[in-house]
């Protein structure tokens, strides 16, 4: 996955599923996690699932960020950063955003994440997005990122959310891969 991303120019990577499930956030933790076991390699991690913020809690915080909230109003991200060792920095959210979809497609979020990723110039970003069949709110964070990763919950995918997912998605971002992950709740 790295190798095919680096070599297409793909600092960006998304990942999404099709429903909402916690396999997504699981596989975004994992691989910030593992990604970053490469003292060279510098990882960010912003969980963007606004609607249903699990990231921060799976990974054993739970302080952090209204980052709907941050996200309107343009405050520096830089500040809800929290830093595992050398290389991984994790913006996480607390607080459900009911205005999700809105959040993110306001220009305003898009220029604080790109002004948070030039600021920490990783080699790697993953952007926890949200799910594609799931109202309007999992489209409107593509534009975020430069290739997806849909992740594919063994327990509960059918082919045909994936299906449905890649007409969806069929003018956005190319998909790097389909995870499949055997999450349970």
């Amino acid at each position: 996955m790295l190798s095919v991303s680096e070599k297409r120019g793909w600092s960006r990577i998304g990942l999404t599923q099709p429903l909402s499930r916690p396999t997504a956030a699981y596989a975004a933790a994992n691989l910030a996690f593992s990604l970053a076991r490469r003292p060279s390699l510098r990882v960010v991690l912003i969980d963007l699932d606004l609607h249903v913020p699990r990231l921060i809690q799976m990974i054993g915080l739970f302080e952090g960020p209204n980052l709907g909230k941050a996200l309107r109003e343009s405050i520096d991200l830089r500040s809800a950063a929290v830093r595992f060792g050398d290389n991984l920095v994790f913006i996480g959210n607390t607080v459900q955003d009911s205005l999700a979809a809105e959040t993110l497609q306001e220009p305003n979020a898009a220029v604080s994440v790109a002004r948070l990723i030039e600021d920490l110039a990783p080699d790697v970003t993953l952007l926890l997005l949200p799910p594609i069949l799931e109202g309007d709110t999992g489209l409107s964070g593509l534009g975020m990122v430069e290739t997806l990763l849909m992740v594919s919950d063994g327990t509960s995918t059918i082919p045909s959310d994936l299906r449905r997912c890649d007409r969806l998605i069929e003018n956005g971002p190319p998909v790097l891969g389909v995870v499949l992950v055997d999450a349970e709740q």
